[in-house]
């Protein structure tokens, strides 16, 4: 873990400042002023393509040193306070106090965010990302924003509710609407527990249920009762019904080593790092595909970084 994060420092350093990365010397979160500087600069980046700010070093205008910062300043509990108070809506993100060659350096990690435009509280104001600076957006940009946010897809909204699966068919799409709706409402947030096998199966188990349930409501409501082959089908049927809610699917438990939550320990960013050829023909190429994988537990937000290589064979 300490070595990821060591290594996607590394990196990040060796970088010049972009649309997609900043540089700062060092962080004060006291004043007004600075706190607005830090609610401006990470919603620009969740309003723009998402991206990281590295406290420690300078940026190009003042040589780029390496400078570190003073650990003590870092404290992870202000910074979401800060934006909590001072973004409508809140932006997600990231932070982590790193130590690389007796220097500390605060590495903040801000995805592009589904729910921009993000706006300064105190102004109303919406910042975006150009190039290496933070800059207001133009009232156009601020209406593609919300106009694109008033219109998500159903898998926009399933993937932002964080269902780990791409539905293969519109059927399942609303299995999948369905249990997340029920799950949200008990639990309050989304347990991965609904995979798309587990949701069929449910749904299958319930309407094997559904002939019993009927013939036993026709003899209560007119005292017919079916023949005796119809009454032992419709009894098999709720049994084979029984079995598929209880039966276990070969799919990922992933089980979150903080809360011990079964499911609900996912991987929420998978990111190509590196590209390494093992073995190459004329018919076929082998590689190691490094990713970053970030999982994150849907409950209690345990968080962990790998680099994960994978091996992959295509025919040229």
């Amino acid at each position: 873990m300490e070595d990821n994060r060591l290594k996607i420092l590394n990196d990040l350093l060796k970088q010049e400042e972009s649309t997609k990365l900043d540089f700062k010397r060092e962080i004060h979160l006291y004043s007004d002023n600075d706190k607005y500087e830090f609610a401006k600069d990470v919603s620009a980046f969740a309003n723009t393509l998402g991206g990281f700010i590295v406290y420690g070093k300078e940026d190009k205008s003042e040589d780029g040193k390496i400078v570190g910062i003073d650990p003590n300043t870092y404290n992870a509990d202000q910074m979401h306070q800060i934006i909590a108070q001072r973004c409508n809506p809140p932006p997600s993100f990231d932070s982590e106090l790193i130590k690389r060659n007796g220097k500390w350096f605060i590495v903040v990690e801000i995805p592009e965010s589904d729910l921009k435009p993000h706006e300064i509280v105190q102004t109303r104001e919406v910042w975006v990302r150009r190039g290496p600076v933070s800059d207001r957006a133009t009232q156009k940009e601020r209406e593609q924003m919300s106009a694109k946010k008033g219109k998500r897809t159903l898998e926009e909204k399933l993937e932002l509710e964080g269902i780990p699966e791409e539905p293969e068919s519109q059927l399942q799409k609303s299995f999948i609407g369905v249990g997340r709706w029920y799950t949200k409402r008990t639990y309050g947030k989304l347990d991965v527990s609904l995979r798309k096998e587990k949701i069929a199966l449910g749904i299958c188990g319930f309407l094997f249920f559904v002939p019993l349930a009927y013939s036993m409501f026709q003899i209560w409501s007119t005292h017919i009762v079916p023949s005796d082959w119809v009454l032992i089908l419709y009894t098999v049927l709720a049994i084979i019904g029984g079995l598929l809610f209880v039966i276990d699917v070969e799919i990922p438990k992933l089980r979150c080593p903080k809360c011990s939550r079964q499911f609900a320990f996912r991987r929420n960013k998978h990111v190509r790092m590196q590209v390494e050829i093992l073995h190459k023909t004329d018919e076929k190429i082998t590689r190691e595909i490094t990713y970053r994988n970030v999982y994150s537990c849907d409950f209690c937000n345990y968080k962990v970084d790998k680099f994960e290589p994978e091996t992959e064979t295509t025919e040229i």
